[in-house]
């Protein structure tokens, strides 16, 4: 195992909590299929249990602006946005 193998180790699960679906623990049940395609025991899932709880709220605030902004700019483009609201301040 060189630095190479534990960088896109540690991305691809940063990646794959990211997109976990949303229930508590689903990011572990995931992280268990992505060990056992990098040939690393199952049972180190234990390891970046807390690693989830940390990335959690970072990973929940990128997908509250996500769905924020692409109503926004659907809106926008649909022409339902009072733009007055915006130039007055």
């Amino acid at each position: 195992m060189d630095t190479e193998f534990f960088l896109s180790f540690f991305f691809a699960s940063m990646l794959l909590i990211c997109t976990a679906p949303a229930v508590a623990g689903g990011g572990a049940m995931l992280m268990a299929s992505m060990f056992g395609m990098f040939g690393v025991p199952v049972a180190a899932v234990m390891l970046f249990i807390g690693i989830e709880s940390i990335m959690d709220p970072i990973c929940t605030a990128g997908n509250v602006a996500g769905n924020v902004s692409s109503s926004f700019i659907l809106a926008r483009m649909e022409g339902k946005v009072d733009e007055s609201v915006y130039k007055e301040s």
